[in-house]
This record gives structure tokens, C-alpha cells and sequence, in this order.
């Protein structure tokens, strides 16, 4: 047997039943249950009933209740009916006789009176009541009004909630004056405190904000438009401009100033550095200990600017710079370099002597052209030829 429920496919959590056991109510089988519960056909010798767990089991005890209890109160119902239908019709006269018993005759006997088994060979009958038209305009109406209670009020303590109306949707406000329309109170207000424009309408839909502008438009007048006012800039006047003071030039600022007049120097290795900083560096680098101090040492290595020459006239310059454009452009003992060129003829006529012939010159190859003019390929100018493109439709019949 597998191990599985075949109802809800759990494994390993039902509970093996016997086929001749029942169930929690008296004189019903599992596999009826089953049956009349699911139903699912349950041949002989199948094995569902024993394989059901036992969640299944209780769900389908407590279903096979419910439609239990269902079955009696309908029939109790029907029964009710039918006796109220057989009191109202001793106490009225005899017209009503033929209707009842039409009535009495339609209905099934075992739905009347059912039978006490419950298996589920026996089927639910689910009728319903059909009735006569002069039955249920004579009876019926009676039967119903006399079955209503009067309502009562309920007591003061007690105090019943009442519904709140649905919403209309938000309000939107114009202003007959200008045309102004807005869904904001707040904004609509303060454009009243504004304007001074106290004449408006408003409308409370759910309907989109454009239909809802286009109901509003015929209450405003055609001609006024709302303008939206224009922020103008303040322009602050600007203050006088005070007198401007002379600014006191600086001193240009030499590039040693910054730098001491002492100089420190290692006698372990001959190191020198006008920064002390710079100086106690190197003595923890190389660990040198000996060192000697001169004061207001001479700066020529740092203050003086090295200047340059010219080498042909002389003249001296404080940048490379400088010194190349006098060199290119203005420099008047300026000797050109030799062209290597110039006596070119020369070394040809060497050249030609040493060979014992003739040496020949390179010529340049002429290439002859030709002009070829084009002809219009018709006797008529081309200034006669038209082109329409504004008349299409013309040009397509004269095609044709």
C-alpha cells in the first residue's frame, strides 16, 4: 500500500481504516461519506477509505454534518409551507381548492416526506416550488405580511454606526471674473484676497480636470482670459562706488628672501644648506655629527642671474629665449651658414671632366590636354526648359 493520503497527497500521516468500520456517525460507512462528500466513485475492494489521513478525516465528518443539517432544515421547510398551504386553504372558500391540489399533486412525495437513509444512493431532489398565478396573488401576499415583524427600536444605549456618503470627488473652483480656476482652497482664496474678484463657481465631480475646465468655461465671460500676474524684478540701487585709494606697489620678492644668511655645513662631508630643517635631515639620514656655522655667508649661488652671450656681437641677454629671437631676427653680425648648393655647376663640370662624357639632366615629361566641350544634346535653349512640380496630376495625363 503506498504511503501517501489520497485526498490531500501527504505521506506518512494517515491512519489505516477497515472498510467495515464506521465513522464517528452512527450507521454511516467511511467510503459513503466519501461519496456523498467528494463525489468520487468508490468501487469495491478499493482501498481509499484506508488511506486517508487524519485531517482528512475530520474535515470530511464535519462536511458530511453540515450537508446533513442542510437536507433536514430544507425539508423541515418545505413542509412548513406546505402546511400553512393546507391551514389557509380549510379557513378560505372552495375557489382556492383546485390551485392547492394542482400544488399538492406537483410536488415529489420524497421530498414531502424523505427517507430516513442518508446513503448515497439516494440523491438530494433539489425542486423548486412552482406555483399558480392566483396562488401567489391571493396567498402568497398574505402569507408574507402576515410572517413580518414589526421593527423595533433599538435601545438608547445602543447607538448605530452610519454609513458615510462615497465622496463626489475633489472640488474644482473658477473665478468669474478673470477666468482663474483652481482645485486648491487655499491658492483660490488668497487669489481673491489679491485680485479683489469675489464672484466664483465651483464643482464637485470625479469626472478628469480638463471636461471639468470645459463645464466651468460657461459660466465666465468669453472675453476676459486670466493673466497670471507678471514678478517684476526690484532693482536695488546700487551704492556709490568709493574713491579707489592708490595701491602702494609692492618690493618685487627676490627668490632667497625667505632664506637665512647662515649657513650650515657637515664636516664629514661637506654638505651645505641654508635651511636648518633641510641640514637636521641629512644628519639623521647619514648620521654625520660634525658640523661648523658661518654666518652672513655670501648668496651668489642663489641671488646672482646667470646672463648669456651672443657670440656674434656680443650683446648679453637674461633668457635663452630672448637670445634666439635676437639671433633670428635682429642680429646685425649674423653669419649665414654656407649653402651647400651654391656651387652645384661646378661639381657637375667635374664631375662630367673626371667621367670623360656627358651627363645627363633629368627632363620633365609635358602632358598635353585637351579641352572637350559639351553640346546640348537638343536644338532648343536651355533656358526655354521648365520643370512643374506645384502641377503633378498634369504631367501624369500627358504621360499617359
Amino acid at each position: 500500500m503506498e504511503d501517501f493520503c489520497r485526498i490531500c497527497s501527504r505521506s506518512g500521516e494517515f491512519q489505516k481504516f477497515d472498510l467495515s468500520i464506521v465513522s464517528q456517525i452512527s450507521n454511516v460507512r467511511i467510503d459513503d461519506m466519501i461519496v456523498y462528500c467528494t463525489q468520487q466513485e468508490v468501487s469495491i475492494g478499493d482501498s481509499l477509505p484506508q488511506q486517508i489521513c487524519a485531517a482528512c478525516f475530520t474535515s470530511l465528518t464535519s462536511a458530511f454534518l453540515f450537508r446533513k443539517l442542510t437536507y433536514q432544515s430544507e425539508n423541515e421547510f418545505r413542509q412548513m409551507i406546505i402546511s400553512t398551504l393546507t391551514d389557509q386553504h380549510d379557513q378560505s372558500d372552495l375557489q382556492h381548492q383546485e390551485p392547492i391540489e394542482c400544488l399538492l399533486s406537483g410536488i415529489d412525495p420524497q421530498v414531502i416526506i424523505p427517507d430516513e437513509s442518508i446513503l448515497p444512493d439516494v440523491a438530494i431532489k433539489e425542486e423548486a416550488l412552482e406555483l399558480e398565478e392566483p396562488l401567489v396573488d391571493n396567498i402568497l401576499p398574505s402569507l408574507l405580511g402576515e410572517s413580518l415583524l414589526p421593527i423595533e427600536d433599538p435601545p438608547e444605549g445602543i447607538v448605530i454606526p452610519q454609513r458615510k456618503p462615497k465622496g463626489r470627488g475633489p472640488t474644482t473652483y473658477a473665478c468669474k471674473d478673470c477666468g482663474y480656476i483652481t482645485q486648491n482652497c487655499f491658492n483660490f482664496k488668497r487669489h481673491q484676497q489679491n485680485q479683489r474678484h469675489f464672484s466664483f463657481c465651483k464643482l464637485s465631480t470625479n469626472r478628469p480636470l480638463n471636461v471639468v475646465k470645459q463645464i466651468l468655461q460657461q459660466y465666465i465671460s468669453p472675453a476676459v482670459k486670466y493673466d497670471p500676474p507678471k514678478q517684476r524684478k526690484r532693482r536695488m540701487k546700487k551704492p556709490a562706488k568709493p574713491e579707489r585709494v592708490p595701491r602702494v606697489p609692492r618690493k618685487p620678492r627676490m627668490p632667497g628672501a625667505r632664506r637665512s644668511n647662515t649657513l650650515f655645513r657637515c664636516d664629514d662631508c661637506g654638505y651645505q644648506n641654508n635651511l636648518r630643517f633641510n641640514f637636521q635631515r641629512h644628519q639623521k639620514n647619514w648620521n654625520h655629527t660634525r658640523t661648523s656655522t658661518f654666518q652672513n655667508a655670501p648668496m651668489n649661488s642663489t641671488t646672482e642671474k646667470s646672463m648669456l652671450e651672443c657670440r656674434d656681437c656680443g650683446i648679453e641677454f637674461s633668457s635663452n629665449v630672448k637670445l634666439k629671437a635676437h639671433r633670428r631676427e635682429s642680429c646685425p653680425k649674423k653669419i649665414e651658414p654656407p649653402n651647400p648648393y651654391a656651387n652645384i655647376d661646378e661639381v657637375l663640370a667635374l664631375c662630367r671632366n673626371m667621367a670623360g662624357g656627358t651627363v645627363r639632366k633629368r627632363r620633365k615629361r609635358k602632358v598635353e590636354t585637351t579641352e572637350v566641350k559639351a553640346e546640348p544634346l537638343d536644338n532648343e535653349p536651355i533656358s526655354e526648359l521648365k520643370l512643374e512640380i506645384s502641377e503633378p496630376a498634369a504631367t501624369e495625363t500627358e504621360n499617359a
